[in-house]
């Protein structure tokens, strides 16, 4: 989209991709020139287009399939209702789908590198980085955060990240937390490279967060593997996601909460590092996996233009 010209997620590439910036209308203009042709893939990294004031599937909104010489590839990100609401369980059978995490058994595609990222080890004074979208988390986070001050355990920092549903911190957090707002990627990526650790409070008990450990994957798993932050995750996500005590900070009810950030201020080098370890170990297996996974349907793309 052309408002990305000046806050490129691309920042920290060694060597940048060459990005056209389109409009939808121009977009759409492209993929249907003649010149399409002249490239073996058109690849959609989603499966819709959410420009206002569009809310559509990309093909479907397009009205054509774009003719590139082995046709096209697309991500599914929310297989559950997208897949069979836009009509797109059709192109299962004609391996174009991946999914971020081989939900379904379709086939992962799970892009988790971000370009040059130093690998830290654990402040001084713990960095958490969490997301909060839901008043009920808002609420979880707070009473955990007064749990340790009134602990006397004072000696962390948290960012909330993004869009929040935390507008403004309450008087007695305002020295712990605060609250970054919308970010360019540029001042995310400084965020999550300085944090130690990763809190997407993905949380059992919020209805709209069931979707996180069936049809849907939280950007935060990309995050967390691409930049080496072991993630505080309740247990109810955790086989989703693979991870484990090897690699991550697992916690078995939300009442445990302030207790397991309590473990994380206090742990030691050498097991943030193991734990770093371990995210290493899951982010090369699932980048073998879907790199196998690229392989084999571009096979298949190929072979069906042969046959």
């Amino acid at each position: 989209q052309p408002e990305l010209q000046d806050d490129s997620s691309y920042i920290r590439y060694p060597k940048p991709p060459n990005i056209f910036y389109l409009s939808p209308k121009h977009q759409k203009k492209a993929l249907q020139s003649t010149k399409i042709k002249n490239y073996d893939l058109v690849f959609f990294t989603t499966s819709v287009l959410w420009s206002d004031p569009i809310r559509d599937s990309y093909i479907n909104w397009l009205g054509f399939e774009p003719k590139a010489k082995y046709g096209f590839f697309f991500v599914e990100h929310n297989i559950i209702p997208y897949l069979k609401n836009y009509g797109h369980d059709k192109y299962l059978v004609q391996n174009r789908i991946f999914t971020l995490a081989g939900q379904y058994d379709i086939p992962m595609l799970n892009p988790h590198y971000f370009g040059k990222i130093e690998t830290r080890e654990k402040s001084q004074k713990p960095i958490f980085s969490v997301i909060i979208n839901d008043e009920k988390n808002a609420n979880l986070f707070f009473d955990a955060c007064r749990t340790l001050i009134k602990n006397n355990i004072t000696n962390f920092q948290i960012y909330v990240i993004g869009r929040s549903v935390i507008t403004e911190v309450p008087q007695d957090l305002k020295n712990l937390i605060s609250i970054t707002g919308k970010l360019k990627f540029a001042d995310l990526w400084n965020i999550y490279e300085k944090s130690d650790f990763m809190m997407p409070m993905l949380n059992p008990e919020v209805e709209s967060h069931t979707k996180y450990n069936t049809g849907t994957v939280t950007g935060s798993w990309q995050i967390m593997m691409g930049f080496l932050k072991p993630s505080v995750m309740h247990q109810d996500f955790t086989n989703y996601y693979r991870l484990d005590d090897s690699n991550s900070i697992v916690y078995k009810s939300n009442s445990d909460l302030a207790q397991v950030m309590e473990s994380c201020i206090n742990m030691s080098q050498t097991e943030y590092r193991n734990l770093q370890d371990g995210l290493r170990l899951l982010s090369e297996k699932i980048y073998g996996e879907s790199l196998l996974n690229l392989k084999t349907n571009i096979d298949l793309a190929t072979k069906n233009l042969e046959a």
